[in-house]
């Protein structure tokens, strides 16, 4: 066997540094949309874009006003918006 695949336990790859300080937090933003894969020092998921609500944010870009979090929360929910894959590790 060429390679050497590590298996953690459920509870470790709960409680890893990764799923606790980096995506439990953009899910809580609204931006994390599903995920695919879970691993201890890895996960690969769906990531929803957010929308500017300011409609000159393109001339002035630190006049920067995002999507409410409840507004993407529920774009998600409805399947609405742009979505990218996202691999964090």
């Amino acid at each position: 066997m060429p390679f050497h695949q590590v298996y953690s336990n459920v509870a470790e790859r709960w409680t890893s540094p990764l799923l606790q300080d980096v995506v439990r937090p953009l899910q809580a933003a609204g931006l994390l949309a599903a995920t695919l894969a879970s691993e201890q020092r890895k996960w690969r998921g769906v990531a929803m874009l957010p929308q500017r609500t300011n409609v000159h944010a393109d001339i002035d870009p630190l006049s920067d006003a995002w999507q409410e979090v409840g507004d993407r929360m529920r774009d998600i929910r409805a399947t609405r918006g742009k979505y990218i894959r996202l691999d964090l590790k």
